[in-house]
């Protein structure tokens, strides 16, 4: 019978710029290795990806989205969901491609710009729309505030 960790070891052999991800069973959240070889210990999970898809697959182990290139279509994107249990031998190809471009993906966040069009003045971006209007309550009548997503 195979060790646990056995393809990963392999495969990190072969190509020691593989990055080692690690996830001991009690911990919440997955992080890079320090250590260039996989633990002996069945009580750690395991996950190697390409070194180009470090912080995709990293954001991907620890639950977030991504989007991947369409094989078909240039320029569009299909969505590539989190595991709640990612393993390297059911999901490992999606990271081991050179081929494919993967990366998070983008969210949405509110910003509020306060913009000043008479008087041609830089305009003001906040993060808070609390701060946006203490700062519009004290200003020219001229300014005014929009509310726009950004994506992050």
């Amino acid at each position: 019978m195979k060790h646990k960790h056995y393809d990963i070891a392999a495969a990190k052999i072969l190509n020691m710029d593989l990055i080692l991800f690690i996830k001991p069973k009690d911990a919440p959240k997955w992080s890079e290795s320090s250590n260039a070889y996989p633990p002996n210990s069945s009580n750690i999970d395991c996950f190697l990806c390409l070194p180009q898809h470090k912080d995709a697959c990293l954001h991907w182990l620890n639950g977030g989205d991504l989007i991947q290139d369409s094989e078909f279509v240039i320029g569009k994107y299909s969505d590539v969901e989190a595991s709640i249990n990612p393993s390297f031998s059911e999901h490992g190809d999606l990271f081991m491609t050179t081929s494919r471009n993967i990366r998070m993906k983008p969210s949405k966040e509110k910003r509020w710009l306060l913009v000043n069009a008479v008087d041609d003045l830089q305009p003001q971006m906040f993060d808070d729309e609390e701060d946006a209007n203490h700062t519009l309550q004290g200003s020219h009548p001229n300014w005014s505030k929009h509310e726009i997503d950004v994506e992050v």
